[in-house]
C-alpha cells in the first residue's frame, strides 16, 4: 500500500512538472530576441501595424500597413507570429498554421486574435491574456506567478500600454526572471516610446508608481498595480500540442447562432445564417478611447 501510495506521488509530481512546461515561453523569447535584433527603432504610430510584411506559413503574407512603424498591440501580435514561425522552423511541426490560421492575423473580425488582442471595439477584451484564455491558447495569470515570456497589459493614470515581461526589478534596480515580495517594476519588450530616439521595438524598465532616480536604462513609471485582470491583465501562451483556437471559434460561432435563433424565432434558417456570417465577419476597429490609451508615450 505504501510503494503504491509512493507511485502515485511520484506520477503526480511528473504530471505537475510536465503541465507546468506546457508553454510556449522559450519561443516567444526567441522572437523578441530576433525582432530586437532586426526590427529595433523603426518608430511608433497607432495607426500603423507590423514592422514589415511577414510570410506566415509559405502561402499568406501579413502585410505591415506602413512598413517599419508600429504600435504596442501589433508588437505583441507580431512577437506571437515570429515564434509561431519559429517554433515551426525548429521543430517542423507544421500544424500550428493550421491550429492558428492566417486569416487570424489578417482578419480584424470578432473572432480573429488580430481583433481582440488590438482590444477593438466589440470584442470585450481586456488583454492578451484574456485573449488567449477566451480562444483555447493559453491563460490568465497572477502577476506573482508571472515568468519571462509572459504577457502583460497595463494601465497609467491616462494611459495603458501591451506588453511581454522579460524580467522582474527589485528594489535595488536588479533584475531577475523570477518574483519576490520586494519587486518594485518589471522589464518589458514591446514597440513604444513616442518621440524617443528609440521609439518602436525596444525595451523598458516598468515601475509602479514613481520613477527611480537610478534607473540606469529607458524608463516607463506610473503604472497602476493592480489585481483586477481589467487594469493589470496577465496571461500565458500554452505549447501547440495544447491550443484549441478552432474549437473555441466553433463554439463561438454557436452562441451567437443561438442567441440570434433566440432574438429571431420567425426567421428561417438560412437568414439566422446570414446574419451569424455578417455579424462575425464584419471587420472591427479600435474606439477613440482605445486609440487613447495606447499612445506609445513612455517616461524615457
Amino acid at each position: 500500500m505504501k510503494i503504491y501510495f509512493s507511485a502515485l506521488l511520484v506520477l503526480a509530481c511528473l504530471f505537475s512538472t510536465a503541465a507546468t512546461g506546457q508553454d510556449f515561453n522559450p519561443y516567444i523569447l526567441k522572437a523578441i530576441d530576433k525582432l530586437y535584433k532586426e526590427r529595433k527603432g523603426g518608430g511608433y504610430d497607432i495607426h500603423q501595424a507590423f514592422t514589415h510584411n511577414v510570410n506566415y506559413d509559405g502561402a499568406n503574407v501579413i502585410k505591415a500597413t506602413k512598413p517599419t512603424l508600429t504600435m504596442c498591440v501589433a508588437a505583441v501580435s507580431e512577437i506571437i507570429i515570429y515564434a509561431t514561425k519559429i517554433y515551426a522552423e525548429e521543430t517542423g511541426d507544421k500544424s500550428v498554421f493550421t491550429k492558428i490560421p492566417a486569416k487570424a492575423w489578417t482578419s480584424g473580425g470578432p473572432l480573429s486574435l488580430k481583433a481582440n488582442i488590438f482590444m477593438f471595439a466589440g470584442t470585450g477584451s481586456r488583454g492578451t491574456g484574456f485573449t488567449l484564455k477566451e480562444f483555447g491558447l493559453g491563460e490568465e495569470l497572477t502577476f506573482a506567478s508571472m515568468k519571462p515570456g509572459d504577457f502583460v497589459n497595463f494601465n497609467r493614470a491616462k494611459t495603458g500600454h501591451s506588453a511581454v515581461l522579460t524580467g522582474f526589478i527589485h528594489k535595488d534596480n536588479s533584475v531577475s526572471t523570477s518574483y519576490s515580495s520586494d519587486v518594485i517594476g518589471f522589464r518589458y519588450f514591446s514597440a513604444q516610446g513616442k518621440g524617443k530616439p528609440d521609439a518602436g521595438f525596444a525595451y523598458r524598465n516598468g515601475y509602479f508608481g514613481a520613477c527611480p532616480a537610478d534607473a540606469h536604462a529607458p524608463r516607463d513609471c506610473g503604472i497602476i498595480r493592480s489585481t483586477s485582470p481589467v487594469l493589470f491583465n496577465t496571461g500565458r501562451m500554452w505549447s501547440p500540442e495544447r491550443w484549441t483556437y478552432l474549437e473555441a471559434i466553433k463554439n463561438k460561432t454557436a452562441k451567437t447562432r443561438s442567441i440570434f435563433e433566440t432574438e429571431y424565432p420567425e426567421q428561417s434558417k438560412s437568414a439566422i445564417s446570414a446574419l451569424v456570417d455578417a455579424e462575425l465577419n464584419k471587420e472591427l476597429k479600435f474606439d477613440h478611447g482605445t486609440e487613447t490609451l495606447l499612445d506609445g508615450v513612455t517616461t524615457d
